[in-house]
């Protein structure tokens, strides 16, 4: 035997009690609307901060500004000119081209 069919629901009536019940839930929230600012297109930014956004852009695409000491290697030169920096060793691979 089939089963029974389900009678079909009054769809107007579950509308206007979901509605009810929304309206219900937003009444005891109480939210207040969010408050728009005017936006200001035409005033400048401070020079001082654009300066450093751009100086700090800047370094990114060209860097130009000295290194701090810490970062810069000092190199010892002999009286010849040559770097008389220690080499590391040498690689077997290297090795076997020699």
């Amino acid at each position: 035997m089939p089963p029974k069919a389900k009678p079909v629901p009054d769809f107007k009536r579950l509308q206007k009690q979901f509605q009810q019940n929304l309206e219900e839930v937003k009444r005891a929230k109480n939210q207040s609307a969010t408050v728009p600012e005017p936006f200001h297109f035409h005033n400048p930014k401070s020079t001082a901060s654009m300066r450093r956004h751009l100086d700090g852009e800047n370094q990114m695409i060209n860097p130009t500004l000295k290194k701090t000491a810490k970062s810069v290697a000092k190199k010892t030169v002999s009286p010849q000119g040559r770097d008389d920096r220690e080499n590391p060793a040498n690689t077997a691979k290297f090795s076997a081209y020699v």
